[in-house]
């Protein structure tokens, strides 16, 4: 059982449904993505709960924000099915259509990011442009491994493993054959 105080938020209706996305930076902000923007919320502030709009026409690519990543100081990255958005500072957004439909955002051990997308496989940051593997596939999830910097991609035919050699990477694939119980994959995680 959860016990406690229970706080809900809600700083207009409906705002947060559909949530695919939640992180928090070290100011204490709360980036919440729904299917209708993204949201800045901070709580305890001098002036109390607040909520700051951001959506398509502030540059963020699409309303749809389907995984967000902080990246460090005042830096926050926004996977949309039209590419990702930065917001470096206060303001200065930045979008690339180059790498689209994306489900999921990972950074490595070395800070290299990993881009899971729908129908475009993964996109790597080992070369800029990122490298494109695994075209034509859905990724709906990426685990990386903190010790061995391996990935795990949870796909709609099964799950892989990819290993990175510092040039490329080796594939191993599983499914129903080496025995997950069903090859549609949502989700995956690592546990210590």
């Amino acid at each position: 059982f959860i016990t406690g105080w229970k706080t809900h938020y809600n700083c207009s209706a409906g705002m947060f449904s559909n949530t695919r996305a939640i992180i928090s930076d070290v100011h204490g902000y709360k980036w919440i993505g729904p299917q209708k923007g993204l949201y800045r919320f901070i709580e305890n502030s001098p002036v109390g709960e607040v909520c700051t709009f951001y959506k398509m026409q502030n540059s963020i690519g699409s309303n749809i924000v389907s995984d967000a990543i902080y990246m460090g100081p005042d830096t926050v990255w926004f996977g949309t099915p039209d590419g990702y958005s930065q917001l470096a500072g206060k303001n200065n957004w930045w979008l690339n259509n180059g790498v689209l439909g994306i489900n999921r955002i990972v950074r490595d051990k070395n800070g290299l990011l990993m881009f899971g997308t729908k129908m475009n496989g993964i996109y790597y940051q080992d070369f800029i442009p990122y490298n494109q593997y695994l075209a034509g596939e859905t990724i709906n999830d990426i685990a990386v491994d903190p010790i061995t910097n391996v990935f795990w991609l949870a796909k709609d035919n099964g799950l892989t493993k990819a290993v990175h050699n510092g040039t490329n990477f080796t594939f191993t694939h599983y499914t129903t054959a080496q025995g997950l119980p069903d090859n549609w994959c949502r989700s995956v995680a690592i546990d210590s």
